[in-house]
C-alpha cells in the first residue's frame, strides 16, 4: 500500500468516528424501506464521492434512468452492488475495476427495487439507490423487519437485498450474537445463502469492527467461524479503512482469541485476516507487479508474526488476496496455466512458500473449471512432500462445499486414492477438515465422523482423518461439546485432543 494511499485511509477515520458518535451508525444500517427521497430524479443524476462519503448518499430515480459517479477525493474509487467483497446483489451494477479520479462512470438501472451500493476500495462509504417503476411516483412498499420470513416474500433478486436488511437490523437492534444466530438459520434453509456465506460474514465483522473501535464488547461468540472465518476479512478491512494501518491488528486477534478461550481457537484465522485485508490490490501503481502487490502483506505478517507459523498463516491471506488478483484482469498479472504454482516456488522462506502453496487452492479450481481432480493433478508436481502434502489438504478442504452438496461423497475418497500414495492420507485428512469448515454451523462434526469412519478408507487414512477433525473440534468447539464429539467418534479418550 502506497504512502499516499495510506494517508488517504488515515482521514476516513474521522468519518467513521462521526457515524458512530451520531448513535445510528447511519452509512453501516440504513435499510431499503428508508433509503430513499420523496423526489424522483430525472432521467440523469450524479453522485459524487467526497471525503465525507458519496453525496447524495439516497436517491429515488424512474426505470431506466442513469446514474454518473464521480468523484473529488483524487484518488481511485469503485462504486458497486452489495454485498461487500462480491457484489452479488445486483452484479450489473459493477464496473469491475477501479474508476480514475478524473473519470467518471455510469450504470442504467433496469431493476426495479432497492439497490445498497458502497465503495470497493473503502467499503464503510455507502449509499442506496431505490428504482421505481416508470408509472409509479412512490416507492413500493419495502421490507423492513427482523423477521427472517418476510424475506420469503421478496422475488430471487431482492432475496439477498433483504437478508442484508434483516441482518443490519438485528445488528443495530440486538447486536452481533443476534445476528450469526439468523445467519446461521439461513445457511441451513437458504441456498442462495450459503452460496454467498462469506459477503454476509463480511457484513457482520465490518459491524463488529465500529463496535470494536468505540471499546464496546460486540458480544464475540464462536461464530465467528462461520463460513471459513470470512468475518475477520471484514473486521480487518473495515479496520484498515478507519485507520490507515494494521497497528492494532495483533492485539484485536489476542483480543478476540482471549475472548473465545474454552470456546474455540480463532487467533489463527485472525492473522489469516490481516494477511489478507492488507494485501487488497487497491495501490494500482502496484498492479503488473507481483511482488509489489504481495510486498505489503508479507512485510506486515512478518512485523506481526512472532513465530514461522505465525507469519505463514498471516501469508496465507497474502496468497488468498493474490489469487483473486491473477484472476481479474484489471490487475495486469500473467498467469502462466501450465504452471500456475510457479509464484510459489520463488518465495524465499519456508513459511510464505507453504503460505502460497496451500492457498493457491483457488487458482488450480478456477484453471480446471472447479474439477477436484484435476485440480490435483497439479500437486502431484510439487516434489517437497511437506509442500505437497500441505496444499492436497487444502484443496480438499476448499471442495468440501461443493462435496458436501453432493449426495454422495465417496467419489472424492475415489479422487484421493488416485493420486501418488505419499498425498493420499493428506487428501483424506483435508477432506474431514473441510467438513468441519463447510457443513451446517454447529453441527460440521457429524459429516466429518462419519467420513473418518468410511469402510473405503485405509488404516492410516482413518488415523489421519479422526486426528484432523478432532483437532479441528477442539479448537472449534467448547469444551463439552468437543468431548461429545469425541464419544461419536468412538475412539473416546484414545484419540488425539480427546485426552
Amino acid at each position: 500500500m502506497s504512502e499516499l494511499n495510506i494517508k488517504m485511509m488515515k482521514s476516513k477515520a474521522v468519518i467513521l468516528s462521526l457515524v458512530v458518535l451520531a448513535g445510528v451508525g447511519f452509512i453501516f444500517f440504513q435499510s431499503r424501506n428508508a433509503a430513499h427521497s420523496p423526489k424522483v430524479l430525472g432521467k440523469n443524476s450524479t453522485i459524487e464521492l467526497t471525503s465525507d462519503g458519496f453525496s447524495p448518499n439516497q436517491i429515488t430515480i424512474s426505470k431506466g434512468s442513469a446514474v454518473k459517479f464521480i468523484t473529488t477525493t483524487g484518488k481511485p474509487f469503485w462504486p458497486a452492488s452489495n454485498l461487500h467483497p462480491n457484489h452479488g446483489i445486483y452484479p450489473e451494477f459493477d464496473p469491475k475495476q477501479p474508476i480514475d479520479p478524473h473519470a467518471s462512470w455510469s450504470f442504467t438501472f433496469d431493476e426495479v427495487g432497492t439497490w445498497n451500493f458502497h465503495d470497493h476500495l473503502a467499503p464503510l462509504y455507502r449509499g442506496s439507490i431505490t428504482v421505481l417503476d416508470q408509472n409509479s411516483e412512490t416507492p413500493q412498499a419495502s421490507i423492513f423487519s427482523e423477521d427472517l420470513n418476510d424475506c420469503a416474500k421478496e422475488s430471487d433478486g431482492q432475496k439477498m437485498a433483504c437478508w442484508e436488511d434483516v441482518l443490519r437490523l438485528l445488528i443495530k437492534n440486538k447486536g452481533i450474537t443476534a445476528a450469526f444466530a439468523a445467519y446461521a438459520e439461513l445457511y441451513n434453509t437458504e441456498p442462495i445463502f450459503a452460496e454467498n456465506c462469506h459477503d454476509f460474514t463480511h457484513q457482520i465483522g465490518e459491524a463488529a469492527y465500529i463496535q470494536y473501535a468505540i471499546k464496546k464488547d460486540f458480544g464475540v461468540t464462536q461464530a465467528v467461524a462461520y463460513c471459513s472465518y470470512g468475518f475477520f476479512h471484514g473486521f480487518i478491512e473495515a479496520m484498515f479503512q478507519d485507520t490507515g494501518t494494521l497497528e492494532q491488528a495483533r492485539e484485536f486477534c489476542e483480543y478476540i482469541d482471549n475472548k473465545l478461550k474454552g470456546q474455540t481457537s480463532a487467533f489463527g484465522a485472525c492473522m489469516h485476516g490481516i494477511g489478507h485485508g492488507v494485501t487488497d490490490g487497491s495501490d494500482e501503481t502496484a498492479w503488473g507487479d507481483v511482488n509489489a502487490l504481495i510486498a505489503p502483506g508479507k512485510k506486515l505478517c512478518e512485523q506481526v508474526g512472532k513465530t514461522d507459523y505465525e507469519k505463514q498463516i498471516c501469508g496465507t491471506g497474502v496468497f488468498n488476496s493474490l489469487e483473486g488478483m491473477y484472476l481479474g484482469s484489471k490487475y495486469k498479472l500473467n498467469l502462466d496455466r501450465s504452471d500456475p504454482l510457479a509464484i510459489c516456488r520463488k518465495q524465499e522462506t519456508s513459511y510464505f512458500k507453504k503460505a502460497c502453496f496451500d492457498d493457491f487452492k483457488d487458482i488450480l479450481m478456477v484453471i480446471t473449471d472447479d474439477d477436484f481432480a484435476k485440480a490435483a493433478k497439479f500437486i502431484e508436481g510439487i516434489t517437497e512432500d511437506e509442500y505437497a502434502q500441505g496444499a492436497i489438504d487444502n484443496l480438499a478442504t476448499y471442495n468440501a462445499y461443493i462435496i458436501l452438496r453432493k449426495p454422495d461423497y465417496n467419489y472424492a475418497i475415489d479422487i484421493c486414492h488416485n493420486l501418488q500414495s505419499r498425498l493420499h492420507v493428506a487428501c483424506v485428512s483435508g477432506l474431514g477438515a473441510g467438513f468441519m469448515t463447510a457443513g451446517f454451523p454447529d453441527q460440521e462434526y457429524v459429516k466429518a465422523i462419519e467420513l473418518c469412519k468410511s469402510p473405503r478408507i485405509t488404516k492410516d487414512e482413518r488415523a489421519g482423518c479422526f486426528k484432523r477433525v478432532l483437532h479441528l473440534s477442539y479448537l472449534r468447539y467448547s469444551s463439552a461439546k468437543h468431548q461429545e464429539v469425541c464419544a461419536l467418534s468412538g475412539l473416546g479418550k484414545n484419540g488425539s485432543y480427546c485426552e
